[in-house]
C-alpha cells in the first residue's frame, strides 16, 4: 500500500496530467487532513487503500482525484462532511485552474459518498472502493470495526450499537453491496459474512 511519500508523488503526477500548476501544496494539505489525530480509520491508510484499489480497477483520473477529497473533511457523526469536502474540492481545484467539467465530476463523486449510491458506473467504483474494507479478511474487518468505535468514542455504547446495526442491516438488504463487477467479484461474499458476524455480535451484546 502506498505511504505518504508515494501518495504525494502520485498526487503530483495526477496534477501534471490535469495540467494544474502548483498543486503540490494542496496534496500536502490533503495528507494533513487525513493525518488528523481524531482519525482512527478515516486516515492516510484508508486514502491509500481507496486510491490503490481504484488504480487496480483502472479508474479515470477524475475519480482518483475525487478519492483524495472524499474524506478530506471528517468529523465523526457530522452530517455535512461530504458537502464540506466537496466545497473544499471546488474551491481549491478552481484556484489551481482545474477545468469546470473536472471540478463538477470530482464534486459529484464526493457528494455521492454520503449515500453510497450512484447510477454512474464510474462514481460507483469510488463508492465500492470506499466500502472495500467490508470485504477484507475477518481480522482486518474486526480491526476496522474497532477503529470506527474509537472514532465515535464519545457516543454512548447503546446508541452506537443501534446506529451501527442500522448501517449493517441496510448494507445486507441491498441486492449487491458493491455496484461494479470488479469490486463485486473481489469483495461481495466476504463482506456479507463479515457484516452478518458483526450484526450477530451487536445483537448479542445489546441483549445482555
Amino acid at each position: 500500500m502506498m505511504k505518504s511519500n508515494a501518495l504525494l508523488q502520485s498526487w503530483d503526477a495526477l496534477c501534471a496530467r490535469a495540467e494544474m500548476i502548483g498543486g503540490h501544496d494542496l496534496g500536502l494539505d490533503l495528507l494533513n487532513c487525513y493525518s488528523e489525530p481524531h482519525r482512527v480509520y478515516h486516515n492516510v491508510e484508508h486514502l491509500a487503500s481507496v486510491i490503490d484499489l481504484l488504480t487496480q480497477a483502472e479508474a479515470n483520473d477524475r475519480l482518483i482525484m475525487a478519492a483524495w477529497f472524499h474524506d478530506a473533511i471528517y468529523r465523526p457523526g457530522a452530517t455535512d462532511n461530504e458537502a464540506r469536502s466537496a466545497d473544499m474540492a471546488r474551491r481549491r481545484l478552481r484556484a489551481l485552474g482545474c477545468s469546470p467539467a473536472s471540478i463538477k465530476a470530482v464534486c459529484d463523486a464526493v457528494l455521492a459518498t454520503a449515500s453510497h449510491r450512484s447510477q454512474d458506473n464510474d462514481v460507483a467504483a469510488l463508492l465500492d472502493a470506499d466500502l472495500s474494507i467490508l470485504g477484507t479478511s475477518a481480522e482486518a474487518y474486526r480491526a476496522y470495526a474497532a477503529a470506527i468505535r474509537k472514532e465515535f468514542h464519545d457516543v454512548p455504547a447503546a446508541v452506537f450499537r443501534a446506529g451501527r446495526l442500522a448501517f449493517i442491516e441496510a448494507m445486507l438488504k441491498r441486492p449487491n453491496i458493491y455496484e461494479t463487477t470488479f469490486f463485486r467479484q473481489h469483495f461481495e461474499v466476504p463482506a456479507r459474512k463479515n457484516l452478518e458476524a458483526e450484526a450477530d455480535l451487536l445483537r448479542t451484546t445489546s441483549s445482555d
